[in-house]
């Protein structure tokens, strides 16, 4: 299958499992920053908070389009590596994925909180979905 990728396009993708309070606090900063496009959230089975209803209402009404997935977790790297492959799935025209944490937040004492995608170059291209999982 052949996608055209929009340019300089950025997907985050998050494990979760019972990060309500993170969630609630970081996502917001994420979305005010401006600068991904895509979420991709692939929920513990096992999360006992409201880290699902979070998202729903972080995001609801919103203009960034969000896939929330239900996964048993089974171990980091192959949940991370799941995570990839959804990711393509649902945004085969990203041109970049970041894999984030729910703790993280933009560093908003800098450029980094006014980043000019423009600037991001095709010759970091590290490769593709399919040759980082096999799929």
């Amino acid at each position: 299958i052949t996608h055209t990728p929009d340019k300089n396009s950025i997907v985050m993708t998050m494990l979760v499992r019972d990060e309500e309070v993170n969630l609630r606090s970081n996502l917001p900063l994420w979305l005010a920053a401006d600068v991904v496009d895509y979420f991709v959230f692939l929920v513990d089975s096992r999360t006992a908070d409201g880290s699902e209803r979070a998202l729903d209402r972080i995001f609801g009404g919103d203009r960034v389009t969000y896939v929330i997935i239900h996964h048993d977790f089974d171990n980091f790297g192959a949940s991370r590596t799941r995570s990839l492959a959804y990711t393509w799935k649902h945004f085969p025209q990203a041109t970049y994925v970041w894999i984030a944490d729910p703790d993280w937040r933009p560093d908003q004492s800098s450029a980094a909180s006014a980043m000019d995608k423009g600037l991001l170059n095709e010759e970091h291209d590290m490769g593709t979905v399919e040759q980082w999982t096999g799929l």
